[in-house]
Protein backbone atom coordinates (compact mmCIF):
# COMPACT_ATOMS: atom_id res chain seq x y z
CA UNK A 1 0.00 0.00 0.00
CA UNK A 2 1.23 3.48 -0.73
CA UNK A 3 1.75 5.48 2.41
CA UNK A 4 1.83 9.21 2.71
CA UNK A 5 -0.19 12.32 2.93
CA UNK A 6 -2.39 13.84 0.31
CA UNK A 7 -2.89 17.55 -0.06
CA UNK A 8 -6.14 18.97 1.24
CA UNK A 9 -8.92 18.51 -1.26
CA UNK A 10 -11.23 21.48 -1.51
CA UNK A 11 -14.92 20.80 -1.73
CA UNK A 12 -16.51 20.88 -5.17
CA UNK A 13 -18.68 23.85 -6.14
CA UNK A 14 -21.69 24.09 -3.87
CA UNK A 15 -20.02 22.16 -1.03
CA UNK A 16 -18.03 23.52 1.90
CA UNK A 17 -15.01 22.19 3.74
CA UNK A 18 -11.87 20.28 2.93
CA UNK A 19 -10.39 16.94 3.87
CA UNK A 20 -6.88 15.56 3.94
CA UNK A 21 -6.60 11.81 3.80
CA UNK A 22 -3.54 9.99 4.99
CA UNK A 23 -2.54 6.37 4.70
CA UNK A 24 -0.96 5.94 8.10
CA UNK A 25 0.15 2.34 7.72
CA UNK A 26 -0.86 -0.96 6.22
CA UNK A 27 -3.53 -1.25 8.92
CA UNK A 28 -5.56 1.98 8.83
CA UNK A 29 -6.55 5.13 7.00
CA UNK A 30 -6.93 8.57 8.54
CA UNK A 31 -8.90 11.56 7.30
CA UNK A 32 -8.61 15.06 8.75
CA UNK A 33 -11.66 17.25 8.23
CA UNK A 34 -10.86 20.97 8.05
CA UNK A 35 -12.73 24.28 8.13
CA UNK A 36 -16.50 24.72 8.02
CA UNK A 37 -17.79 21.51 6.50
CA UNK A 38 -21.22 20.62 5.20
CA UNK A 39 -23.10 17.35 4.99
CA UNK A 40 -22.55 16.69 1.24
CA UNK A 41 -18.79 17.08 1.71
CA UNK A 42 -18.86 14.79 4.75
CA UNK A 43 -20.79 12.15 2.81
CA UNK A 44 -18.47 12.38 -0.20
CA UNK A 45 -15.36 11.87 1.94
CA UNK A 46 -16.84 9.08 4.02
CA UNK A 47 -17.52 7.21 0.78
CA UNK A 48 -14.02 8.02 -0.48
CA UNK A 49 -12.57 6.51 2.69
CA UNK A 50 -14.63 3.34 2.10
CA UNK A 51 -13.27 3.18 -1.46
CA UNK A 52 -9.70 3.60 -0.23
CA UNK A 53 -10.21 1.02 2.53
CA UNK A 54 -11.49 -1.51 0.00
CA UNK A 55 -8.62 -0.69 -2.37
CA UNK A 56 -6.01 -1.04 0.39
CA UNK A 57 -7.66 -3.96 2.17
CA UNK A 58 -7.89 -2.20 5.55
CA UNK A 59 -10.75 -2.35 8.05
CA UNK A 60 -9.78 0.56 10.32
CA UNK A 61 -10.50 4.27 9.72
CA UNK A 62 -9.72 7.24 11.92
CA UNK A 63 -11.75 10.40 11.20
CA UNK A 64 -10.22 13.48 12.84
CA UNK A 65 -12.97 16.08 13.02
CA UNK A 66 -11.29 18.28 15.64
CA UNK A 67 -10.34 21.09 13.24
CA UNK A 68 -13.66 21.14 11.43
CA UNK A 69 -16.81 23.04 12.25
CA UNK A 70 -19.80 21.03 11.05
CA UNK A 71 -22.48 23.03 9.28
CA UNK A 72 -25.12 20.47 10.22
CA UNK A 73 -26.55 19.11 13.46
CA UNK A 74 -24.51 16.30 15.05
CA UNK A 75 -27.63 14.13 14.96
CA UNK A 76 -27.30 14.12 11.13
CA UNK A 77 -24.23 11.92 11.63
CA UNK A 78 -26.57 9.04 12.45
CA UNK A 79 -27.86 9.01 8.88
CA UNK A 80 -24.33 9.43 7.54
CA UNK A 81 -22.99 6.51 9.57
CA UNK A 82 -25.87 4.36 8.33
CA UNK A 83 -25.10 5.41 4.73
CA UNK A 84 -21.41 4.69 5.31
CA UNK A 85 -22.26 1.25 6.71
CA UNK A 86 -24.28 0.40 3.61
CA UNK A 87 -21.07 0.74 1.57
CA UNK A 88 -18.36 -0.33 4.03
CA UNK A 89 -16.72 -3.75 4.14
CA UNK A 90 -17.91 -6.06 6.92
CA UNK A 91 -16.02 -5.71 10.19
CA UNK A 92 -14.94 -2.10 9.72
CA UNK A 93 -14.02 -0.05 12.81
CA UNK A 94 -14.26 3.74 12.70
CA UNK A 95 -12.83 6.05 15.34
CA UNK A 96 -13.74 9.74 15.47
CA UNK A 97 -11.34 12.18 17.14
CA UNK A 98 -12.64 15.44 18.58
CA UNK A 99 -10.75 17.01 21.48
CA UNK A 100 -13.73 19.16 22.32
CA UNK A 101 -15.92 16.05 22.15
CA UNK A 102 -18.56 18.12 20.31
CA UNK A 103 -20.25 15.00 19.01
CA UNK A 104 -19.89 12.83 22.12
CA UNK A 105 -23.40 13.43 23.46
CA UNK A 106 -24.88 12.10 20.22
CA UNK A 107 -22.62 9.10 20.07
CA UNK A 108 -24.83 6.65 21.92
CA UNK A 109 -27.33 6.89 19.05
CA UNK A 110 -24.59 6.90 16.41
CA UNK A 111 -22.97 3.82 17.97
CA UNK A 112 -26.30 1.98 18.03
CA UNK A 113 -27.07 2.86 14.39
CA UNK A 114 -23.61 1.70 13.32
CA UNK A 115 -23.81 -1.53 15.33
CA UNK A 116 -27.17 -2.36 13.76
CA UNK A 117 -25.44 -2.10 10.37
CA UNK A 118 -22.39 -4.17 11.37
CA UNK A 119 -19.91 -1.35 12.07
CA UNK A 120 -18.02 -0.54 15.25
CA UNK A 121 -17.85 3.21 15.84
CA UNK A 122 -16.58 5.26 18.78
CA UNK A 123 -15.39 8.79 19.59
CA UNK A 124 -12.17 9.79 21.39
CA UNK A 125 -10.55 12.96 22.65
CA UNK A 126 -7.09 12.08 21.29
CA UNK A 127 -5.61 10.33 18.29
CA UNK A 128 -3.61 8.11 20.64
CA UNK A 129 -6.78 6.80 22.34
CA UNK A 130 -8.46 6.27 18.98
CA UNK A 131 -5.47 4.34 17.63
CA UNK A 132 -5.40 2.16 20.74
CA UNK A 133 -9.10 1.31 20.29
CA UNK A 134 -8.54 0.60 16.60
CA UNK A 135 -5.68 -1.74 17.54
CA UNK A 136 -3.12 -0.03 15.34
Amino acid sequence: MARGKSSPAPAPDGERGSVTHIRESDTYLRAVYLDDIDLPTTRKWMLEMVRLAREDGVRRILLDVDKATPDFPPSALIEEVEHFADHAPTGMKIAYVSEEMRIARHFMMIRAAAFAKGLEVDVFGTQEDAEKWLGV
